[in-house]
């Protein structure tokens, strides 16, 4: 759900079916192990081009990192021997999605340096909508 709009709101919106996965079943059983749905993935995906632009972190580091304090909040053990197969390919499936979409946003930072984004949210499964401001 957007969040209210600001006078100073700007929007970058990113439609993400050209970019969706074929997901077969080993990727659908993966995503139900640790609790997660295309949707989720998207976001993770998409939050991975935002928290980038701030402090630089690779986007396969943010979507590590992501994952890991999920798992920890579902397991007390975190990322087990029981469960590190299934990370590693919900790694992979979020990466396929968030590759394209962070490359968009570098994108437009570079056509248009002077901007900051300040949120992003996930319209249905299909599009990303990032809202930003001008700086300076």
């Amino acid at each position: 759900m957007l969040s209210a709009v600001e006078p100073e709101d700007k929007f970058f919106i990113i439609d993400v079916r050209q970019y969706m996965l074929k997901l077969d079943q080993q990727d659908v059983q993966a995503l139900n192990n640790i609790k997660m749905n295309y949707h989720d993935v998207l976001l993770l995906a998409a939050t991975s081009a935002l928290t980038s632009q701030f402090d630089k972190v690779k986007v396969k580091d943010h979507v590590e990192g992501e994952l890991y304090t999920l798992l920890d909040e579902y397991d007390e053990l975190g990322v087990s021997a029981d469960n590190y197969h299934t990370f590693m390919h919900v790694i992979n499936i979020t990466l396929q999605v968030a590759w394209p979409i962070t490359q968009s946003v570098d994108n437009l930072q570079r056509n248009i340096p002077n901007i900051e984004f300040v949120d992003v949210n996930i319209v249905g499964d299909t599009t990303v909508v990032y809202t930003y401001h001008m700086v300076g």
